[in-house]
């Protein structure tokens, strides 16, 4: 082996697992017709950036599952008194 210096590293490490590797070859062929996901969590503090960033990973999946996506409608609840929001977002695939 020929060492490079350089270092691999998967930002989504999920994608690797068994249980996601299972899950495409289940939908490999098929066609989605609807779905949803939601990404929950506890409010953010005021700086601590954009809500919708700490949804990336679920989006990579889709990405990964899916193929390109196209966002065509999204919100976001916040309910800070019960540190409680909730982000859904709608997409579209290339298929539609």
């Amino acid at each position: 082996m020929v060492s490079s210096g350089l270092v691999l590293h998967e930002e989504h490490i999920e994608l690797l697992t068994p249980d996601f590797k299972q899950l495409k070859k289940d939908i490999a062929g098929k066609t989605l017709e609807e779905g949803t996901l939601h990404f929950t969590g506890g409010s953010l503090k005021s700086d601590f950036g954009f809500p919708s960033f700490s949804g990336i990973a679920r989006l990579t999946w889709l990405v990964d599952l899916f193929g390109e996506l196209t966002v065509t409608a999204a919100s976001l609840v916040e309910e800070k008194e019960n540190k409680y929001m909730k982000i859904t977002a709608h997409f579209l695939t290339r298929q539609q």
